[in-house]
């Protein structure tokens, strides 16, 4: 026999237990998101000289600020909560572990319509020619 429960038998609280709030909008991001790209970066990775690099990625693959969205990630940060939030039809993570997603570096990933790339950390990508050419190979892919 299964109870049955009525109004007068549920709590109330005078506290919110859980609050549905923009997540987004508590992080440093840039950009317009237009064509729904999802750029997500550690703020450890995000330095003067790597955002100057970050930019001439965008250019070099014709990418403006409207068309995608950047977000600084603190370390460690549970990158799920924004991609639920922003839902990116293309997402680029920068070392950014994401659970089921991230097993390989450099491989695009296909979930319905949507696309994910997770790749090395941008300071990797900049010393790295190797780990350059991979990323690079596997961007021109995702953004074309």
């Amino acid at each position: 026999m299964k109870a049955q429960l009525g109004p007068e038998n549920l709590l109330i609280y005078s506290e919110s237990i859980y609050e549905n709030s923009c997540v987004s909008s508590q992080l440093v991001s840039m950009g317009q998101f237009e064509k729904s790209i999802l750029f997500l970066v550690n703020e450890s990775d995000f330095s003067d000289d790597n955002k100057a690099l970050f930019n001439k990625i965008c250019g070099a693959v014709e990418l403006s600020e409207k068309d995608y969205k950047l977000v600084v990630l603190p370390n460690n940060y549970n990158a799920l909560s924004i991609i639920n939030e922003l839902k990116p039809s293309k997402l680029i993570c920068f070392d950014i572990k994401i659970p089921s997603l991230s097993k390989i570096l450099d491989s695009i990933i296909q979930i319905n319509d949507n696309q994910h790339l997770t790749t090395n950390s941008i300071s990797t990508i900049s010393s790295n020619p190797t780990a350059k050419k991979s990323f690079w190979n596997a961007l021109k892919k995702i953004i074309d």
